[in-house]
């Protein structure tokens, strides 16, 4: 009962998702949607804008978390992709979600581009983690869940690298692997 998906958190981000059978096929995102976090005092949803060729997706203002999901059940799966933040006006987190059940359990790889102590969010360090969020209910989760890179109540970090230099680079094309097996 997994969801694959996609979470862009609070900056313009652009993506490419693709499948990886023996041979692999880009992935048609026409027929995903967007789920959007609101939190009290935090951001305006993300704004996704779905490239005409439907093979990329552009988020393209600094919100609060959001998600671009395909809505398909899936126990397991393999994808590869790229993301790029496209502006240097701004140093939050970009990642995924994968091996969503709703949206209250999930497992988070988010990446922080800079150190930083944001009053009410928490401390978000430089370099990624690998979080499982897991609460009552979606309404249960703040932004510090999201944010803080010591964990929370309903974020346990389950792997993370902080340093100096781990930090993502503006116009910068990442590309990443990801293989879920349920269990």
């Amino acid at each position: 009962m997994k969801k694959r998906s996609l979470l862009i958190c609070l900056l313009p981000v652009l993506v490419l998702l693709a499948s990886l059978p023996a041979q692999a096929t880009y992935l048609d995102l026409s027929s995903w949607t967007d789920y959007a976090y609101d939190f009290s005092g935090g951001q305006p949803a993300g704004n996704w804008v779905l490239a005409a060729d439907n093979y990329s997706v552009t988020q393209t203002i600094n919100a609060d978390p959001s998600t671009y999901l395909n809505g398909l059940s899936q126990s397991s799966y393999s994808m590869q992709g790229s993301f790029e933040v496209l502006t240097s006006s701004d140093n939050d987190f970009i990642g995924f979600i994968f091996g969503r059940q709703d949206a209250s359990h999930f497992y988070l790889f988010d990446w922080k581009q800079g150190y930083q102590n944001e009053p009410g969010y928490g401390i978000g360090q430089e370099g990624f983690s690998v979080k499982k969020i897991s609460a009552p209910s979606a309404g249960s989760l703040g932004l510090t869940d999201f944010w803080s890179s010591s964990g929370t109540a309903y974020s346990t970090i389950l792997d993370s690298y902080f340093a100096n230099d781990a930090g993502w680079a503006d116009q910068t094309v990442y590309d990443f692997s990801l293989s879920f097996q349920s269990g």
